[in-house]
């Protein structure tokens, strides 16, 4: 008969005791996500994995380096650098091993080979097309993408090219895919035919039903079977957002419908596009907001305004920033050098130099107040308990790392499973910050890192002794530690006992109990609490050595820091009076919307790249052409741009991720740069950099602090000699 600590085993750990016990290490928990119940994989002694039934019995011939959790009736297994799919009774999909196997999506995965070609099989194990292609993507809508010879197919369920002219680029889309070929657009339906009339100079993507096309310079839309939304041709429009689009005619700004039909009566000097229910428009060089039926938000007009966010729009009065609501109210009395618009339930303010972020009730998020902080990442902002309080975390935009699953490596190190790929860490990866930052566990220490992907590199921030889990245990000096109502319990006891117990049967555990309850916290006896307490004083102590050394640290670097506050007091005192300059040249500024802002079409990154040895630069045919592309979505990570003209670009600049930081003889005239930009050790010398009448350009000067200048670097026509000084690094060198 079981006793009851043997049944409490069972409970905790899934053990199922009628396995020999002499092979089996330890057998993963249900609640590890494996979706088949009647199935359990489990570790055999020699460190490979098989799967089980609920009475025992060893499914598979043969046992795997690894195997994945079920989905779908298959569990991916892994083998001396292949993969393959077993199902719930361990027969093998297919004969053939592959380098890589992906998911099934619409009854086919896609599969490479040794020579990193690509294809698909079905849920036989058959392959799907007897030709294999440098890249393709999964099935959708019974279509899938594939590349052959630099040139993209569409590859249907049958195996066959629904269309067999190649092309340069194609775009899939719900019932049809956008094809370009020679810089012309057109598109095709699931059966292969084309749905045009016409091929087109720009085709954007879809938004709301339909795509912006461009033909002889005049801008329309289209659907997705090719008809034209009306017969008006525009000088310049813009995609569909919210169910509105911008267009202009004789150079006036309006909205049209997806019905072809203008929003307003009235045209303004400038409109963006709506969000929330609204739309920043420009009439008379001041701002205001209009709804989805053509009314003003606002009897005022504003000096400068941004587009709503969590229900909220930046807006400038009198050189000072505020917010609104869709009523016209004011968020707080409190009024600001800079504002940011809100993202996630947060903004980031400026005031005398630092900047801070506040949430949609006005208040801020921290009582310090911060500087280098920059407005193109710092997009979400959070207090984690789980780290040291002076620490901020902020979230991308793009956030695609998100922690799918972590497997341990036979070395120690463990493999991070996540939407962007697999990453190796040292330690536990335990929670994803954004796209660029993990944070980690040092079992060993007791200690969380935080870990940088870019720069892989590790950073101390705080003790893991109230860590949770996925598994909800830490183990640490031969115990284990678990979370139970929110505090973090030592059990060490059970921890030898379960070793004890599970010495006399012959097998070892390697995972942790689920959750200890108050009943079993209670056993421990007083030779174990002695214990427990000799070695808490003596962490205790560590603990304390530490804390010392670590306020030694915080001293010396606080001296630093006072240090570089002064230096950036005498800059910002500098960036005042040149505000002042900067308000006489706005009239002239103002002109250049009067130029028009002819809609420039998206290109892929490898269209406008060519790669060399170590780096990228921009093709040549593009570089007198880049001021009709639209760049914003464009990386310039490890491309050579020095000398480029980018005057009127619509371009993100970030000058550190730039090939060498190179910017010397770059044309910026007309480009809006935000004054959180980092030019440090960057070299701008001989560059050229203004700002244009955009509402959206900060009203302050670039910071150029740390920057590599020379006579020749001018910003607004005035050289940065004349404005900051001479150049120190140049100087210091000279010297």
């Amino acid at each position: 008969m079981e006793t009851l600590y043997q049944e409490y085993l069972k409970e905790k750990l899934d053990l199922v005791f009628n396995i020999d016990s002499d092979k089996i290490i330890r057998m993963r928990n249900k609640n590890q996500g494996e979706a088949e119940p009647n199935v359990t994989i489990i570790r055999l002694d020699n460190r490979l994995y098989n799967i089980a039934d609920t009475h025992g019995n060893i499914l598979s011939e043969e046992s795997f380096k690894n195997i994945y959790p079920f989905e779908d009736g298959y569990a991916l297994v892994y083998k001396e650098g292949e993969y393959n799919y077993i199902d719930t009774h361990g027969k093998l999909l297919s004969e053939k091993w592959f380098f890589s196997l992906g998911k099934f999506c619409e009854g086919y995965a896609k599969v490479t080979d040794s020579n990193l070609k690509y294809n698909f099989i079905d849920r036989q194990g058959k392959i799907l097309c007897k030709i294999w292609f440098d890249e393709a993507k999964d099935f959708s809508n019974g279509i899938a993408l594939v590349k052959r010879n630099q040139k993209y197919y569409l590859l249907n369920t049958q195996g066959k090219l629904v269309y067999n002219e190649p092309s340069d680029n194609i775009r899939l889309y719900s019932g049809c895919a956008i094809i370009e070929n020679d810089g012309r657009y057109n598109l095709i339906n699931a059966k292969g035919q084309l749905l045009c009339d016409t091929w087109y100079f720009i085709m954007d993507g879809f938004e709301d039903g339909y795509a912006l096309v461009c033909k002889n310079g005049k801008f329309n839309y289209i659907n997705e079977h090719g008809k034209l939304l009306s017969e008006n041709w525009y000088e310049m429009a813009r995609d569909f957002y919210e169910g509105f689009a911008v267009v202009r005619e004789n150079n006036k700004y309006n909205f049209i419908n997806t019905k072809g039909n203008f929003l307003s009566k009235e045209w303004y000097e400038r409109t963006w596009d709506f969000n929330e229910g609204y739309a920043l428009v420009k009439k008379n060089d001041k701002y205001n907001f209009i709804n989805t039926k053509g009314c003003i938000l606002s009897e005022e007009w504003y000096e400068r305004a941004w587009g709503f966010g969590n229900g909220y729009a930046p807006i400038s009065k009198n050189g000072k920033y505020n917010f609104i609501d869709t009523q016209g109210n004011l968020l707080s009395e409190e009024w600001y050098d800079n504002a940011n618009g809100f993202y996630e339930g947060f903004a980031l303010v400026q005031k005398n130099g630092k900047s801070n972020f506040i949430d949609t009730q006005g208040k801020l998020i921290s009582d310090k107040w911060y500087k280098d902080m920059d407005r193109t990442s710092f997009y979400f902002v959070g207090k984690d308990p789980l780290v040291k309080p002076e620490y901020i975390f902020a979230k991308r935009k793009e956030d695609k790392l998100s922690l799918l699953k972590v497997e341990e490596t036979l070395t120690g190190n463990y493999n991070c499973i996540t939407e962007n790929g697999k990453i190796k860490t040292k330690y536990r990866p335990i929670k994803s910050y954004g796209s660029d930052f993990l944070m980690c566990v040092d079992e060993r220490h007791n200690t969380i890192y935080l870990y940088n992907i870019n720069s892989r590199k590790y950073t101390e921030i705080g003790s893991c002794g109230f860590t949770k889990y996925d598994d909800n245990f830490i183990t640490y000096n031969d115990r284990i530690y678990f979370t139970y109502e929110g505090r973090i319990i030592d059990v060490s006891r059970y921890y030898y006992k379960l070793n004890d117990y599970f010495k006399n049967n012959k097998t070892k555990i390697t995972s942790g109990i689920d959750i200890m309850t108050k009943t079993d916290f209670d056993l421990l006896n007083d030779k174990e609490k002695a214990r427990f307490l000799e070695e808490e004083k003596e962490n205790n102590k560590k603990l304390k050595e530490k804390q010392i050394k670590e306020q030694q640290d915080k001293e010396l670097l606080e001296a630093q820091k006072q240090k570089e506050n002064e230096q950036d007091q005498a800059t910002h005192e500098l960036i005042g009076a040149l505000k002042e300059l900067r308000n006489n040249v706005n009239k002239i500024n103002s002109l250049k919307s009067k130029i028009g802002n002819m809609k420039i079409p998206k290109v892929s990154v490898e269209n406008i790249f060519t790669e060399l040895e170590g780096h990228k630069e921009i093709m040549g045919e593009l570089k007198d052409k880049l001021e009709f592309i639209d760049l914003s979505h464009i990386s310039f990570k490890n491309v050579d741009i020095s000398g480029v003209n980018f005057k009127e670009c619509n371009i993100n600049l970030y000058p550190q991720e730039v090939y060498e930081k190179n910017l010397r003889d770059c044309d910026f005239t007309g480009v809006n740069l935000s004054p959180f930009i980092d030019f440090k050790g960057v070299d701008i010398r001989g560059a050229k950099f203004s700002t244009d009448s955009d509402p959206t350009t900060i009203d302050v000067i670039p910071n150029f602090t740390g920057a590599i200048y020379d006579e020749k670097t001018t910003y607004n026509g005035k050289s940065l000699v004349d404005i900051l000084g001479p150049c120190e690094i140049i100087d210091s060198k000279k010297k």
